[in-house]
């Protein structure tokens, strides 16, 4: 009987891992494209900086593996170019980048999506052995590193801020819904400046990846239909707090 031995994750089923991965890296990259389409209707520096901060991320995050596999190799793990493919490939980095960049504002300044990229990849990941290893998600404990030591550098806007829709006033969305009767779709919510239909499409200053709440749930159930991701968790989440 012959022993196949390889790196974990392992899961039982015809799915195998690249195939989740590379699913759930198309989900995010339909959600960057929306977030920089967006960003372009509001002015061609935040279209850039859109475009810019996932770039960032995603260089730090290879060379946070480049780093590592030049650590780790060994003469009998081949050709060193072969072997860093394979680390890449394998460790899943980009999606990482692309999961933290889009947890960001696109006023986030980039040596803090550097700095948390490192941290995420590094000592998140890596630090725990790599990808299928880590106790945590290196992309969200890298957002929560940034926004306990960058908060104040964490913002939704690049100089004016007038520019953006904004949810930064006082009255919470559930309250100015009611207030608001049957004009909720069209008209701007009771002490906020935006429409119930901006808040489902995604018009308005947040999280890059954030405000595209329509556009999140229909992939979310894309990729449950695909097994990629367990319904159940999702659900009760949005259930408790709906």
């Amino acid at each position: 009987m012959k022993f196949i031995v390889t790196p974990g994750p392992y899961q039982r089923g015809k799915s195998k891992t690249g195939i989740i991965m590379r699913d759930l890296m198309i989900a995010l990259l339909i959600v960057w494209a929306a977030a920089i389409a967006y960003n372009f209707t509001i002015g061609v520096d935040y279209g850039v900086k859109a475009i810019l901060m996932v770039l960032v991320a995603s260089v730090t995050t290879i060379l946070c593996d480049v780093l590592v596999a030049a650590i780790r190799f060994k003469k009998e793990n081949g050709k060193f170019g072969q072997f860093l493919l394979i680390s890449i490939r394998d460790n899943f980095s980009l999606i990482t980048a692309l999961i933290f960049a889009l947890t960001l504002p696109i006023g986030t300044p980039y040596y803090v999506i550097i700095l948390g990229s490192i941290f995420g990849t590094l000592l998140v990941k890596y630090a725990f052995g790599g990808f299928g290893h880590n106790l945590f998600n290196p992309a969200l404990f890298a957002r929560i590193f940034v926004f306990l030591t960058f908060a104040s550098s964490l913002v939704p806007h690049l100089g004016d801020a007038s520019v953006v829709p904004s949810l930064t006033a006082g009255a919470t969305i559930t309250s100015a819904y009611s207030a608001l009767g049957f004009k909720w779709l069209t008209a701007s919510l009771a002490g906020l400046n935006v429409n119930m239909s901006q808040l489902w499409l995604g018009f308005y200053s947040g999280a890059l990846g954030e405000p595209f709440a329509l556009l999140i749930l229909l992939l979310g159930i894309g990729l449950a239909a695909r097994k990629v991701l367990n319904w159940r968790t999702p659900a009760f989440y949005i259930g408790t707090v709906a």
